[in-house]
């Protein structure tokens, strides 16, 4: 079956206008696309034919196919048929080789020569592969102030042939750039208005399930990588500019300090020898494994976590590592906050953005630690978006709570209007339900929303939804599969930072239930909760 991921190149590309035909276009603009595993790599536009160098990407073992009712779509609405393929074989299940790719060529009607954008459409059945928006010109140059080209190696990794950049953190799902690995190189220039941090990922690993991101900053007119096999992480070479040489020297001090390193091969030994979880955890899983009822799995899956919580799960020489490892976090953990402290620069910077959205994430943590750090920073980068991001997070840690106040934003209707979430609730109690067309829970705890909504929506009771979306089509289709009937409005590509804003981070969503007055009742609550709690104020 295909599996799929959203995703987005970013773009500060100013558009042309007209095509020429024998033209032919690399790493085509787009809008938008419902599938990461299927990317056009390049265009040819000739009187005959337009032809699409495509790439499709899936794990071993898995199968992509192809179907032959392909087609595009003009902007001006015309359709051109698929006439044949070449490098692939239609309406077939194709395995995936040990590359993880495919390329090959499907040949296109050509296009009229009026037709700036084009759609790809596979088809018009559920999974089919669609790219929306495709531009048919070659761009001007980027008159962003950053252009940082990225140049690599990539050894010993046969199987891997893409890369995935985002921002430090990104969601991959909302904005990522995918970038192909061609007999073991890759290069892509980035352009951007700020020096920041990225994350350069393994799609493979991504496709897997476990994935550990190399970091950069793009403070250079060209950075040079040189990538190794997971199990090699620390041989990982970034070259280039007077920041990543800086996080590269805080990270050797670092790990000569605390002797990183050497703890993570005790945890590698002790996994390869079989000695890291007990005996007893190893029978609950092989239980779980074997187990074909839903409610004995989640049973069992209880009793495993209990195991995890009071060290159970571990044998005792991996709770002895473990308790070595956590003293060695916080030691970490103050060499960084010095470091932030002791210094002013944007690498600095970015510790602190990072220390303090672990922060979040550990209750035990205290964001109050790092307040007069963050307003020093922001004195002296006031335009920088660490700032800002920043601020986000510290209101919605100070805010978003039950009996703080929300946070006022504004989004776009299915049909493009601007809508101010809080003239749509003014003088009533809402429930404002954030979710997104790829997060099953959300949309399941949403339709069980409906029926309270009919019960209460006369009574001064209303919902907001809100859907994080990479294209409006996704949040338009999936509200009227559900049949939600109030007011949604989408968040489309992170644009109004109201995930940041509510404290949401890369999740798929939450609720917040608002009282008249603007304070926060309850956060995800159930029906029957919000049912409750509606009972006692709208009598």
């Amino acid at each position: 079956m295909k599996k799929y991921f959203l995703f987005l190149g970013l773009s500060c590309l100013i558009c042309t206008l007209g095509i020429a035909q024998n033209n032919t276009i690399h790493r085509p603009q787009y809008e938008t696309s419902n599938t990461s595993l299927f990317e056009i790599d390049k265009i040819e536009l000739k009187d005959d034919t337009t032809i699409l160098y495509c790439d499709v990407y899936n794990r071993v073992g898995m199968w992509v196919r192809i179907s032959s009712n392909s087609y595009l779509k003009g902007h001006s609405g015309q359709v051109y048929k698929l006439l044949y393929s070449e490098g692939f074989e239609l309406d077939k299940e194709v395995p995936m080789p040990p590359s993880g790719n495919i390329s090959f060529k499907l040949f296109m009607e050509p296009l009229g020569v009026n037709e700036n954008t084009f759609d790809f459409m596979e088809g018009e059945y559920e999974n089919a592969f669609k790219v929306f928006g495709i531009k048919t010109f070659k761009p001007q140059a980027c008159d962003a102030p950053i252009h940082c080209k990225l140049q690599g190696e990539v050894i010993g990794r046969p199987h891997s042939s893409r890369l995935v950049l985002t921002k430090e953190r990104g969601d991959e799902r909302i904005s990522a750039i995918y970038i192909p690995i061609r007999d073991g190189k890759f290069e892509y220039t980035l352009n951007c208005q700020h020096i920041e941090s990225y994350d350069l990922t393994f799609f493979d690993e991504m496709l897997n399930g476990a994935w550990r991101p190399i970091k950069f900053f793009s403070d250079s007119d060209s950075i040079s990588f040189k990538l190794f096999p997971g199990e090699e992480f620390n041989k990982n070479i970034v070259i280039g500019g007077t920041t990543n040489k800086e996080y590269s020297t805080h990270l050797s001090k670092a790990d000569s300090i605390f002797n990183i390193q050497q703890v993570q091969q005790q945890f590698d030994s002790l996994m390869k020898a079989g000695k890291y979880n007990s005996p007893e955890c190893i029978e609950l899983q092989n239980e779980i494994n074997l187990a074909n009822d839903r409610k004995q799995k989640d049973s069992l899956g209880i009793l495993l976590s209990q195991m995890y919580n009071n060290g159970e799960a571990y044998t005792r020489e991996a709770n002895e590592l473990i308790s070595h490892s956590q003293k060695l976090s916080q030691q970490i953990k103050d060499y960084d906050t010095d470091y932030i402290k002791n210094n002013s620069s944007i690498m600095a910077y970015s510790l602190l953005v990072n220390k303090i959205q672990e922060a979040l994430d550990n209750p035990q943590e205290d964001l109050n630690d790092y307040i007069d750090s963050y307003n020093i920073y922001a004195k002296k980068y006031p335009k920088h978006p660490y700032t800002q991001k920043l601020y986000n997070i510290v209101e919605s840690y100070t805010s978003i709570k039950v009996g703080g106040s929300f946070i006022d934003v504004s989004a776009k209707d299915f049909d493009g209007n601007p809508v101010v979430l809080s003239e749509q609730i003014k003088g009533k109690v809402a429930l404002v339900d954030m979710w997104a067309s790829w997060c099953g829970p959300c949309r399941k705890n949403a339709i069980s929303m409906i029926p309270v909504y009919e019960s209460y929506k006369d009574k001064g009771f209303t919902v907001v939804g809100i859907a994080r979306e990479r294209e409006i089509s996704s949040g338009i289709n999936a509200a009227k599969k559900d049949k939600y009937p109030w007011l949604n409005l989408i968040e489309l590509n992170d644009s109004g930072k109201i995930w940041e804003k509510y404290g949401l981070g890369n999740s798929g969503g939450s609720s917040f239930l608002i009282d008249k007055d603007g304070t926060i009742l309850a956060i995800h609550p159930s029906a029957d909760e919000l049912k409750k709690i509606l009972d006692g104020l709208l009598k």
